[in-house]
């Protein structure tokens, strides 16, 4: 098994010990033990069927499991099958978690979160009348919106063309800089982790198989997946994937 600890262990935002989770006789998650600290930006890669998503479930406390799980109380998720209401402008999603505010406060956050996904001048158009990236723009905004302290993201960019995919890597990587938000976001695609990234965990057989501590300053640009050492690295993540 391999221990992943944060390098700060006292701002821990996120600790888990020995987590494990079971379904009937199938064990898919042995005993996982990492750390996350506050402001990070964490991606889980690994084959189909080796965890992501169930650890991901496990820590936004959607499911059971076993272990030692220290999570804040107040998360955000996104999920890749663009999880915004349909029939709800994007204005009445982005406003959807904020019930309880004073309606002067929530059309301040609304017009904050509008302006943050650069959106400002679609506000009452529908889902439907924006194309997918915008959409999954709209799904981190609602998630943004209630000031979580983590954000889970489940494949967000999954269904997503390659293009397009590659800008809203950028536009993460800008609002991650302006909100300060703890991230763990799941990914197949190994470039994508190491651009985001600040670590990088290889799960394979329902175990952490591999810690990678991405070595670029930020900001970043697209020049570096073209670096020797993006590529040495990829190649080294997908080795341990593999």
């Amino acid at each position: 098994m391999v221990e992943v600890r944060s390098d700060k262990m006292n701002d821990a935002q996120i600790s888990v010990k020995n987590l494990s989770v079971a379904y009937r006789d199938a064990v898919v998650l042995k005993q996982i033990s990492l750390d996350v600290r506050r402001g990070e930006f964490v991606s889980l890669v690994g084959p189909s069927g080796s965890g992501k998503t169930t650890l991901l479930n496990a820590l936004a406390g959607f499911i059971p499991a076993s272990g030692e799980l220290h999570v804040p109380g107040k998360v955000g998720v996104v999920f890749q099958d663009y999880s915004v209401f349909p029939w709800m402008t994007v204005a009445q999603n982005i406003a959807f978690g904020l019930e309880n505010g004073k309606r002067k406060d929530q059309d301040e956050i609304v017009r904050h979160h509008l302006k943050l996904i650069q959106l400002e001048d679609k506000g009452d158009r529908y889902p439907a009348q924006l194309s997918g990236g915008q959409v999954q723009r709209v799904g981190i905004a609602r998630a943004l919106a209630p000031e979580p302290e983590v954000i889970f993201m489940d494949e967000p960019y999954g269904a997503l063309d390659r293009h397009t995919r590659e800008k809203m890597q950028q536009w993460l990587l800008n609002v991650w800089s302006a909100e300060h938000k703890t991230i763990i976001f799941v990914t197949h695609d190994i470039d994508e982790a190491i651009y985001l990234s600040d670590r990088v965990l290889v799960l394979n057989s329902g175990k952490v198989a591999a810690e990678h501590h991405i070595p670029f300053d930020r900001p970043r640009d697209e020049e570096i997946k073209f670096s020797s050492e993006f590529i040495r690295l990829k190649k080294e993540i997908y080795d341990r994937m593999n």
